[in-house]
């Protein structure tokens, strides 16, 4: 129970360093602001809609081989989302607009925040699609940074829900992108 409390109280911290100057109303929105909205937005579909374009582009370029990371890589977002809905489920905790009465940034349903599907979404694509095209996933593993940031910033998230989802889409990605690399082989001709 003490790590919890730790926890939580450096949560806390890093929310209110976070929010100490930003005024709770939508009156006040800085140009940084719409931006991490628009990342917090639309990052996930951007993502998948991104990797779709890479397979097709593999598919064009006769790479099949690397043109599996699109199952892959949908396989490991999928799981992420629905593993991070269970553990949301078993451990809830509500969102920090709702224990700061700090108004967010974008209007968001008060359900449990704990872990950040979207850090998990994010990290588990970057680390399926790693495997496949490392300079593609690289990227997508800075894109991904910068959207758990962007939940950190619209006070949707404390700083323990995304790196719970980062570390969870982490270990999913790196378990799809493995078990697909397992299915070429055992597929290999002799």
């Amino acid at each position: 129970m003490n790590v919890i409390r730790r926890i939580a109280a450096w949560d806390k911290r890093i929310f209110e360093k976070m929010t100490a100057e930003k005024s709770n109303t939508y009156k006040h929105v800085t140009r940084t602001d719409r931006f991490m909205i628009l990342v917090a937005r639309t990052s996930p579909i951007v993502m998948v809609a991104v990797i779709l374009g890479i397979g097709i582009l593999d598919v064009w370029n006769h790479q099949f081989v690397s043109a599996l990371a699109v199952p892959a890589c949908l396989a490991a977002g999928f799981l992420s989302r629905l593993m991070s809905g269970w553990i949301s489920r078993l451990l809830p905790r509500d969102r920090p607009f709702l224990q700061f009465r700090k108004t967010p940034l974008i209007a968001h349903r008060p359900e449990e925040s704990f872990p950040s599907n979207h850090a998990a979404g994010g990290f588990a694509l970057a680390t399926a699609l790693i495997q496949f095209h490392p300079v593609y996933g690289i990227v997508y593993g800075v894109w991904a940074i910068v959207l758990a940031y962007s939940r950190l910033h619209v006070r949707l998230h404390f700083f323990s829900d995304v790196l719970a989802g980062a570390i969870l889409g982490c270990m999913i990605g790196s378990f799809a992108g493995r078990l697909t690399f397992l299915a070429l082989g055992s597929f290999a001709p002799g």
